[in-house]
């Protein structure tokens, strides 16, 4: 049986075959010269026709692959200003894969959670002198906290994580502190490769003055306080001014009431508080009376530290 594949077999056309089959003795009585003539054209024409078609073919492949590498191009020019458009977004990332992928810095130290125990547990300053951001500057203020202070009386509970925060460029770990006997307190603790640091400002919620002394009017001003803001709508004295001023109402654990703060609303800080659609947050701020607004519990705003009790830097 001869198999298909096999190169030296003839194609006939059907047209010859179906004649040849309806004419059988017309063809048994033409001479043999002439068969053998009639079998030759008819190959020739056969290996003509095949010889075409694989020539057609070839040129389809060719058509094919020309046409592909064109597509192939217009997509790679189509991608190329995809990644180039968006106003650089596709630089920045690209930035941001490389920045994450470099090398990771050397830890030293403890890390926060470790930081946190440490000072919830210590016993001295010394021990707590160790564990502080700026220990040089907060140092006196730290040590009248524990000796003399609320840190004298107040007996730690236990402590728990809370979300993560940061100030400027600082990023810290936070934790709840609960007392036993009076409000829990914040503590952070820098994420910092070159050593984490409990911010001891944030933790005893410290102010450079005293909230009876600013209440009282013995002093008008204060260069630092920490406390926690919502938006308000009051406006009435000094500050009746809705187009100038941007109301707060001010609380903490340390106030015996709620006071009202105002902020220009030309200072910068106002469109980052706007932004952030927050309804309450901690903010470190200087405040100030002004022409005995503190009898009305009422303090300008005279500089936004700060939206958080953690002071950047």
């Amino acid at each position: 049986m001869t198999s298909d594949n096999n190169p030296s077999r003839i194609p006939v056309s059907k047209h010859t075959a179906n004649f040849s089959a309806r004419s059988g003795t017309h063809h048994a009585t033409q001479s043999h010269h002439g068969s053998s003539r009639s079998g030759g054209q008819r190959r020739r024409r056969g290996e003509r026709k095949q010889r075409s078609g694989v020539h057609i073919g070839k040129e389809w492949v060719v058509a094919g692959l020309m046409g592909g590498l064109v597509m192939a191009a217009v997509l790679g020019l189509w991608v190329m200003g995809r990644m180039h458009s968006g106003d650089g977004r596709h630089e920045v990332e690209v930035a941001d894969r490389a920045e994450s992928s470099g090398p990771a810095k050397k830890w030293h130290g403890p890390v926060p959670s470790a930081i946190a125990e440490r000072f919830v547990e210590a016993k001295s300053q010394e021990e707590r002198l160790e564990l502080v951001r700026n220990p040089a500057e907060v140092g006196p203020a730290m040590e009248a906290f524990f000796e003399n202070g609320p840190g004298a009386t107040e007996k730690i509970k236990g402590f728990h994580p809370l979300a993560n925060g940061s100030s400027g460029d600082l990023v810290f770990e936070a934790y709840g502190v609960e007392m036993v006997n009076a409000p829990a307190r914040l503590l952070s603790v820098s994420v910092d490769p070159q050593g984490a640091k409990v911010d001891f400002e944030c933790y005893a919620r410290f102010g450079s003055v005293s909230w009876d002394d600013l209440l009282s009017g013995k002093v008008t001003e204060a260069a630092e306080v920490r406390v926690i803001l919502e938006p308000g709508g009051y406006y009435i004295n000094e500050f009746s001014d809705e187009q100038k001023w941007l109301h707060f109402s001010a609380t903490s654990p340390d106030l015996p009431k709620t006071l009202d703060f105002y902020l220009d609303r030309q200072n910068p800080s106002v469109r980052e508080i706007q932004e952030s659609g927050a309804k309450m947050f901690r903010a470190t701020l200087s405040v100030r009376a002004v022409n005995g607004s503190e009898k009305r519990c009422q303090f300008e705003i005279t500089a936004v530290k700060a939206l958080e009790w953690v002071e950047p830097g």
